[in-house]
């Protein structure tokens, strides 16, 4: 006869896992962390996404207070010193300090203490660059803070070739909310650009003017996660012929499959990787006499032909 505590011990062996159970259970805890994982990831971007968003309509915010107590908006690029739209927002956006630091803004910006600041307002969580080291040229000590958020000067160049080429932003010029003959809601303002890690490259930054650099046109297609190529890259020589006549560049940006854009009457939208070409070459300008809607671009100034689709 068996002994009761001999059974007793057989039967606690056999309430133990086998091998092959407990690969089993560890199989299926990976797999609802792999389902798990892209749910928790975008999550995360929503996030990101949300806070870029605010961020970027504060500024235009910003926008319209310079014009409220001003009656305009400030220079977009000044090719003579070198300083930016952003530089004069500053007063807007909660930044007194700095931008008072900037003097009456008619010297050089390469003169400036305090063009290295960090200024969240002007940054976008979505890329982690933005945080990074500032940026600086042409072996200047002076170093450029970064920023996600570029001015739109139209869908050409800064200095636009005809009066329906030229946005909101201007090239040695003040402007207004009344240039955007097509309307508040149809005409781009800012959008957004991924930094370029090069601190020599200065691809994302608010304190020094040029293209990619603070501002950007519709001549070219967003990028998604990709910095500017050198043709889009225009920075000159302030103080002298800077060439930011013929500076474009190109937004970007690391959000999946769309791009944040913000508009004269403040509203901050997505505009998908994947959308109508057209519509974002016309979305840049601010007095071309189009209508867009969800077909496309319509209408049009009888002096103004349909652009080349933007470049990719």
């Amino acid at each position: 006869m068996r002994h009761p505590l001999s059974r007793r011990r057989a039967t606690v062996a056999r309430s133990g896992f086998t091998l092959v159970e407990l690969l089993v259970v560890i199989a299926i805890i990976a797999t609802l962390i792999g389902m798990l994982l892209p749910a928790v990831s975008g999550a995360i971007e929503s996030g990101r996404n949300i806070d870029c968003k605010n961020n970027m309509r504060n500024v235009s915010l910003a926008m319209t207070a310079s014009e409220t107590n001003k009656g305009y908006y400030p220079v977009g690029a000044d090719s003579n010193t070198g300083h930016t739209g952003q530089s004069h927002l500053l007063e807007f956006l909660g930044e007194t300090n700095i931008y008072e630091n900037f003097g009456d803004f008619k010297s050089n910006v390469t003169s400036s203490t305090v063009s290295s600041a960090k200024v969240q307002v002007f940054f976008c969580a979505s890329d982690a660059n933005v945080e990074g080291s500032p940026g600086s040229v042409d072996g200047s000590d002076t170093q450029y803070g970064r920023t996600n958020f570029v001015l739109c000067f139209g869908r050409g160049t800064f200095k636009p070739t005809s009066t329906d080429m030229g946005g909101v932003w201007r090239l040695n010029a003040r402007s207004n909310s009344s240039v955007a003959r097509d309307g508040p809601s149809n005409t781009a303002t800012i959008s957004e650009i991924t930094v370029d890690p090069d601190p020599s490259r200065l691809v994302g930054v608010w304190a020094y003017a040029g293209g990619g650099a603070n501002g950007y046109t519709h001549s070219a297609f967003p990028d998604n996660g990709v910095s500017l190529g050198e043709s889009d890259h225009v920075l000159g020589s302030h103080g002298s012929d800077s060439g930011l006549d013929s500076a474009t560049g190109r937004a970007s940006s690391y959000h999946p499959g769309s791009i944040n854009v913000a508009y004269v009457d403040n509203h901050v939208a997505e505009f998908e990787f994947s959308g109508n070409q057209e519509v974002w070459t016309w979305l840049g300008s601010a007095n071309d006499g189009r209508v867009i809607t969800e077909e496309g671009v319509i209408g049009g100034n009888n002096n103004d032909p349909d652009p080349d689709p933007p470049s990719t």
